[in-house]
């Protein structure tokens, strides 16, 4: 009993994984081959790492088809690494054990993306 119960379950799991599977492609709106066509694009990125965490956006340009020239800039915190929390709930107080150095970090990176595939259309 306990056996078909689990091959059911089984199924029925994979099924929903293959119905998850379905492609969708959207219609030609006219007969021209040309894909969408863009000049600047704009990104945003967060990072939380086991040390700090850093925040940073990407401003690009696009050259030609496949090269992007892009500035960067972003700022986060690293922690050292033998720095532990620990919560007293007695007191209600959080210590910090072992604390070293933190470092504030300014990124700043300048360069260019080269595609090596063809971008969806």
């Amino acid at each position: 009993m306990m056996n078909r119960s689990l091959i059911i379950l089984v199924l029925l799991a994979f099924g929903s994984a293959l119905f998850a599977q379905q492609t969708f492609q959207p219609r030609k709106l006219s007969n021209d081959n040309k894909g969408i066509v863009y000049k600047k694009e704009i990104t945003g990125d967060l990072r939380l790492q086991t040390d700090g965490w850093a925040i940073g956006m990407t401003f690009g340009q696009l050259k030609t088809y496949d090269r992007t020239q892009f500035i960067y800039g972003g700022i986060g915190e690293l922690r050292h690494p033998r720095e532990v929390w620990t919560n007293d709930f007695s007191a209600r107080k959080r210590y910090i054990f072992g604390k070293q150095n933190n470092l504030y970090v300014l990124r700043a990176g300048w360069g260019q993306k080269h595609y090596l595939s063809e971008k969806a259309r």
